[in-house]
């Protein structure tokens, strides 16, 4: 809870709704972007893929999931 993270992934990140892949986007933190830190709060989910999903608050105060192996911890 509180774990702050930045964007790993040089492709960009997705935000989804819901921890699924084949869910439509709700927020896209931009290739170049690698300064927009997500709060995670607290709730992790494991998918059929057994990717980890963590729930982020945005800088926005939005509420969405995204994979973990597309963040690091930010020290």
């Amino acid at each position: 809870v509180g774990t702050k993270l930045v964007k790993l992934n040089k492709s960009g990140v997705y935000i989804r709704p819901t921890p699924a892949v084949g869910v439509k986007y709700v927020i896209k933190i931009d290739t170049k972007d690698y300064s927009t830190t997500l709060e995670c709060i607290g709730e992790e989910f494991t998918d059929s893929e057994n990717d980890v999903w963590c729930k982020v608050r945005t800088p926005k105060n939005g509420i969405g999931w995204v994979r973990s192996d597309l963040m690091k911890e930010l020290n």
